[in-house]
C-alpha cells in the first residue's frame, strides 16, 4: 500500500490530463495456456475504444515482458485519438504501480497470476479480460478462487462497481508462521 501511494503521487501529474473513471489496463501475452496475438490485441483495443468514447473513461495502459510488439501497436491504432496513455516499454520509467494506484477500475489479462494477484491488492475492481486458451491448472484455480472471494469479476465489455477488503497475503501468511510458531517458544 505505502509502494502504491509513493507511486500514485509520482504519476499524478503525469497522467492528470486522463478523465475519470481511470481505467487501468494491465496487459499480458502469449503463454502455455493463452493466447494474446494482434486478432486479440485489435479486438481489445476496439472495445476500450468504444467505452472511451460512450463512457468517457480515462484509459491508462501498460504491457507486460511478453506483450509483443505487434500487440502493442494494433491496441495503439484501435486507440489513437483517444488520449489514451499506453506505455511503450522504453520511454521513462514502468508505469505499473502508478497505474494501479491511480485507476479507479483495472482490467487485466488472464494470463498472469502476479498481475491479477498484485492488482487485487489495491482494493479497486479487478475484472479479468479473458484469452484464448483454456487452464485446467493453477490459473483457472486462482480465477474461481479470486471470483468466488468477491476479487474479481469477468470483463464482459462494461465496467462493473464493488467493494472488497483487498488482497493481503503478506499478512495472512506472517500470521500463521507466527500461529505456528507459537506453542513451540
Amino acid at each position: 500500500q505505502e509502494r502504491l501511494q509513493r507511486e500514485g503521487t509520482i504519476w499524478a501529474d503525469r497522467l492528470s490530463q486522463l478523465p475519470h473513471p481511470r481505467v487501468a489496463v494491465i496487459l499480458g501475452g502469449t503463454n502455455g495456456v493463452y493466447r494474446f496475438g494482434k486478432a486479440e490485441a485489435s479486438a481489445l483495443g476496439l472495445l476500450l475504444r468504444r467505452m472511451a468514447e460512450q463512457d468517457g473513461v480515462g484509459l491508462m495502459l501498460t504491457p507486460s515482458r511478453r506483450t509483443g510488439r505487434e500487440q502493442i501497436e494494433a491496441i495503439a491504432q484501435a486507440l489513437e485519438g483517444t488520449g489514451a496513455y499506453i506505455w511503450d516499454m522504453e520511454t521513462g520509467d514502468n508505469p505499473y504501480p502508478g497505474i494501479l494506484a491511480l485507476a479507479d477500475h483495472i482490467l487485466v489479462t488472464c494470463d498472469s497470476v502476479n498481475m491479477v494477484s498484485e492488482s487485487c491488492l489495491t482494493g479497486k475492481p479487478v475484472q479479468v479480460i479473458e484469452l484464448p486458451g483454456r487452464d485446467t491448472g493453477k490459473f483457472d484455480r486462482l480465477h474461481q478462487e479470486l471470483r468466488e472471494a468477491g476479487l474479481t469479476r469477468p470483463f464482459a465489455g462494461a465496467l462493473e462497481s464493488w467493494s472488497y477488503q483487498p488482497l493481503d497475503e503478506t499478512s495472512r501468511v506472517a500470521n500463521r508462521i507466527v500461529a505456528e510458531l507459537t506453542p513451540h517458544l
